[in-house]
Protein backbone atom coordinates (compact mmCIF):
# COMPACT_ATOMS: atom_id res chain seq x y z
CA UNK A 1 0.00 0.00 0.00
CA UNK A 2 2.60 2.39 0.73
CA UNK A 3 4.51 1.49 -2.24
CA UNK A 4 1.33 2.24 -4.13
CA UNK A 5 1.23 5.80 -2.51
CA UNK A 6 4.40 6.89 -2.98
CA UNK A 7 4.06 6.28 -7.00
CA UNK A 8 1.14 7.94 -7.01
CA UNK A 9 2.79 11.25 -5.59
CA UNK A 10 5.68 10.41 -7.85
CA UNK A 11 3.27 10.50 -10.83
CA UNK A 12 1.57 13.82 -9.70
CA UNK A 13 4.80 15.69 -9.37
CA UNK A 14 5.89 14.49 -13.08
CA UNK A 15 2.17 15.16 -14.60
CA UNK A 16 2.30 18.88 -12.43
CA UNK A 17 5.88 19.54 -13.63
CA UNK A 18 5.32 18.74 -17.71
CA UNK A 19 1.76 21.00 -17.13
CA UNK A 20 4.11 23.83 -15.52
CA UNK A 21 6.33 23.18 -18.43
CA UNK A 22 3.92 23.37 -20.96
CA UNK A 23 2.07 26.35 -19.75
CA UNK A 24 5.52 27.53 -19.88
CA UNK A 25 5.68 27.45 -23.14
CA UNK A 26 2.38 28.83 -23.49
CA UNK A 27 3.09 31.79 -22.01
CA UNK A 28 6.24 31.51 -23.92
CA UNK A 29 4.69 31.54 -27.48
CA UNK A 30 1.81 34.08 -26.43
CA UNK A 31 4.53 36.90 -24.86
CA UNK A 32 6.88 36.48 -28.66
CA UNK A 33 3.29 36.71 -30.52
CA UNK A 34 2.49 39.50 -28.70
CA UNK A 35 5.44 41.25 -29.69
CA UNK A 36 4.98 40.65 -33.28
CA UNK A 37 2.09 41.71 -33.23
CA UNK A 38 3.26 44.87 -31.52
CA UNK A 39 6.32 45.13 -33.91
CA UNK A 40 4.23 44.80 -36.72
CA UNK A 41 2.00 47.97 -35.07
CA UNK A 42 4.83 50.01 -34.91
CA UNK A 43 6.13 49.46 -37.97
CA UNK A 44 2.82 49.63 -39.63
CA UNK A 45 2.53 53.39 -37.77
CA UNK A 46 6.12 54.45 -39.32
CA UNK A 47 5.58 52.84 -42.39
CA UNK A 48 5.85 56.03 -44.37
CA UNK A 49 9.74 56.93 -42.14
CA UNK A 50 10.96 53.64 -43.36
CA UNK A 51 9.82 54.13 -47.15
CA UNK A 52 11.98 57.48 -46.85
CA UNK A 53 14.46 55.37 -45.30
CA UNK A 54 14.90 52.74 -47.95
CA UNK A 55 15.40 55.52 -50.49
Amino acid sequence: MKKQKIKNVLETILVNKFKLKLINQAHLIANITKMKIQLYNILKKHKFLFSIIKI
